[in-house]
């Protein structure tokens, strides 16, 4: 073990503990047992997010172990605002915790005010941009479909504590450009780079369309127009239907969070073979 990482796996961990935590109700001394050592699990993993936003918002993404090496300086705005979500969903168990609250503020504002911006040519929209001087990737500029997706989930995550802390329009611009990227079929182009053009879809990614769904079902519980879940179970519908008659699925817990959302989303119905497609 080299000892290098970032917070990509805390992130991960995280909301594994916080998705166990929410569906366990213990009934015997073990179970309870088991209960508290997953909430110092959550604890510990969020106050180590926590202590990595740094005061300009941007977290420290890379360390080694060992502090005398030197790490290669990178960052990732899709897990930014994935690390975000977590941090929230931990707010909402501990709601009194102003520092994480503080903490996921910076995070915030980073994304909102140095990541987000517009596309050119498409005024009614915004996207969350990878930008080459941040990322130190060697890749030109470009904006993601999952950053879109995670842009969402993370400001619609913050709004639940601090209401209008991105304005609804923006949040709208966001959503339309989940919407533009998006093919007839339910499919979707995962880049979206200027100086290649636009529209990319040569590299796709497993995560992106789940996340892009979760964020449209969470801005449809802000804002309850039909365009957001129309397209969200668009996306749900094409990854059922590319899944059925595999003898391996791939892990993909995004949708899983998104198919969960969409079942349980108010006004807005789904047909009983509409149902059973997602469930099964």
């Amino acid at each position: 073990m080299k000892g290098l990482y970032n917070h990509h796996g805390i992130l991960i961990l995280l909301i594994s503990f916080l998705l166990s935590l929410s569906c366990s109700v213990p009934k015997t001394k073990t179970e309870t047992t088991q209960t508290q050592s997953i909430q110092t699990a959550i604890k510990r993993s969020a106050k180590y997010l926590q202590k990595s936003v740094k005061e300009n918002g941007m977290f420290e993404y890379r360390i080694n172990m060992d502090p005398s090496i030197k790490v290669k300086r990178k960052y990732n705005i899709i897990r930014h605002a994935g690390a975000i979500y977590a941090m929230s969903q931990y707010l909402e168990l501990y709601p009194q915790d102003y520092e994480m609250r503080s903490a996921i503020e910076r995070a915030g504002k980073y994304l909102r005010d140095k990541a987000i911006g517009p596309v050119s040519g498409k005024e009614d929209m915004l996207a969350v941009w990878s930008k080459p001087e941040v990322n130190n990737s060697g890749k030109p500029l470009q904006a993601k479909l999952g950053g879109a997706g995670l842009g969402l989930v993370s400001l619609l995550s913050i709004e639940k504590f601090h209401p209008g802390f991105t304005p609804l329009s923006d949040l709208r611009k966001l959503g339309r450009f989940i919407i533009y990227m998006q093919k007839d079929d339910g499919s979707f182009y995962s880049k979206y780079i200027p100086s290649e053009g636009g529209l990319q879809d040569r590299w796709k990614s497993l995560y992106y369309p789940g996340e892009a769904a979760l964020g449209l079902l969470m801005l449809y519980e802000k804002d309850p127009s039909e365009i957001w879940a129309d397209s969200a179970y668009k996306t749900l519908e094409y990854l059922a239907k590319s899944s059925q008659n595999k003898n391996k699925v791939e892990v993909d817990h995004w949708a899983l969070l998104a198919t969960e959302k969409i079942l349980s989303a108010k006004n807005f119905d789904l047909t009983q073979s509409q149902t059973d497609l997602l469930l099964n």
